[in-house]
């Protein structure tokens, strides 16, 4: 009998955002088993550190979302059954409803918030996640918060959601020293995708309010990330942002670095003033996470999972109250911010590592602490 199992890693696996970065934390620090397959599409290139430990099988998969999904729902089940796959776990929010081994899926969607259901594609994606929570044995969520939402919408599963935290590590590449600009400091700091409901537009608001309190002698704000193409509305959202800033005579204030790789955000999240993160809806919160591990100051809102990353080592404001960010932001430009529970944050970010993620989903269990 097999005793193959597999992950389903098909699509653009490496697009930024916090999807990939999760794949990317899983793969890179499952153990070693020579039973395990990746099923990953043939343009994507696995790094050594993950192909050595498993075998990867490369898959002529098609471009775009919507074929994409009938692919993994009407192709993946006959290339499952070809490989004897006994258990397959999903790194994404949709499962091959039809295949009839174990299926497992870490659930990371938003359909419950923020959602619009303007194409075919999102209105499938939706119905097949409703389906794939439904169908899988096991369901894998990054924190408590995002099991509870998903029990308010949908009775009879709570029993198969596992909790399992999410991790970070400290980047240990070697880029020379004039390999990574500088950033001018003082900044604050804001990482993200950007899209309406990480409400960047809340923090430009908060930010105009000290500039105009205050005048140029605040501390810029940097913006990393991208506008994603192709989202629901991104355009009109980019332009009242645009809006903000112009009738703030901010456009001197307010840097936006774009897209940026990894070893360029932490080098950012070293020298910052302050991280400031208020987005409305997170599964996780990485960056909060991110932020501590690199000990510097953090404001966050207060709403979902983030009170499970930072615990009580951080500081947080709620985004219902319209002054409550522009105090925070204001305090720790006047008064700055405690060693103390900068060391905290960082000790209590020691607790969430890679490793143990890996582990849990690789073992069907939960990790949390």
């Amino acid at each position: 009998m097999s005793n193959k199992y597999a992950f389903n890693c098909i699509g653009d696996i490496w697009q930024s955002g916090g999807g990939a970065t999760v794949m990317r934390g899983i793969l890179s620090n499952l153990p070693k088993n020579k039973n395990r397959i990746i099923f990953v599409s043939k343009n994507v290139k696995i790094p050594d550190d993950i192909s050595f430990k498993s075998e990867i099988v490369y898959l002529n998969t098609p471009q775009s979302r919507l074929k994409l999904e009938l692919f993994n729902q009407f192709v993946m089940p006959f290339i499952l059954h070809k490989y004897k796959i006994k258990r397959l776990v999903c790194l994404d929010s949709i499962i091959p409803i039809c295949y009839c081994g174990k299926k497992d899926l870490f659930y990371q969607d938003r359909m419950f918030h923020f959602v619009q259901l303007d194409t075919l594609s999102k209105k499938l994606k939706t119905k097949l996640g409703i389906l794939s929570l439904k169908k899988a044995n096991s369901v894998y969520v990054a924190s408590k918060d995002h099991k509870n939402d998903i029990c308010k919408h949908l009775n009879g599963i709570s029993e198969k959601i596992k909790v399992v935290y999410l991790g970070y590590e400290l980047n240990t590449e070697d880029s020379g020293p004039n390999a990574i600009e500088s950033p001018q400091a003082p900044y604050f700091l804001f990482v993200s995708v950007i899209r309406p409901y990480k409400n960047l537009h809340g923090l430009l608001e908060s930010y105009a309010k000290l500039y105009q309190r205050h005048g140029e002698k605040i501390p810029n704000l940097y913006i990393i990330g991208g506008y994603p193409s192709g989202y629901q509305g991104i355009d009109e959202y980019k332009d009242s942002i645009m809006k903000i800033i112009d009738n703030n005579s901010l456009q001197n204030k307010v840097i936006f670095k774009g897209k940026q790789k990894f070893a360029i955000v932490e080098k950012y999240l070293k020298n910052t003033q302050c991280f400031i993160f208020p987005s409305l809806f997170e599964g996780f919160g990485l960056p909060v996470l991110e932020a501590m591990a690199n000990k510097v100051p953090v404001i966050s809102s207060n709403v979902h999972s983030m009170p499970e990353v930072g615990g009580d080592t951080i500081t947080y404001f709620n985004p219902d109250d319209k002054d409550a960010l522009f105090d925070k932001m204001e305090d720790i430009y006047l008064n700055g911010y405690s060693s103390e529970l900068l060391q905290q944050a960082y000790d209590r970010s020691e607790k969430f590592q890679w490793k143990k993620t890996a582990l849990a989903v690789d073992q069907d269990r939960e990790f949390i602490f």
